[in-house]
């Protein structure tokens, strides 16, 4: 077994923003463009966690519940 790869968080961000953000690119079409296999797609995708503020994937919408308790919970600096 090999050892694993890490990947800049940058690298990840960028293949974030054109599959979920900017080109909406399919999972083949990433692979091309950044010249990586289906497994290796698969892990920067759905295993590791962007930066990016406007990921809708990494960055959901708050649901209504969590925006009361972070309203509520809020501390004051």
């Amino acid at each position: 077994m090999g050892r694993p790869v890490k990947y800049k968080q940058e690298f990840i961000n960028k293949v974030h923003r054109h599959g979920f953000i900017e080109d909406k690119l399919s999972n083949r079409e990433l692979r091309v463009k950044f010249y990586l296999t289906a497994s290796q797609l698969d892990y920067v995708l759905y295993q590791l966690k962007c930066t990016n503020k406007d990921c809708v994937r990494c960055s959901p919408p708050k649901t209504i519940t969590q925006s009361i308790i972070d309203f509520f919970t809020m501390k004051d600096v």
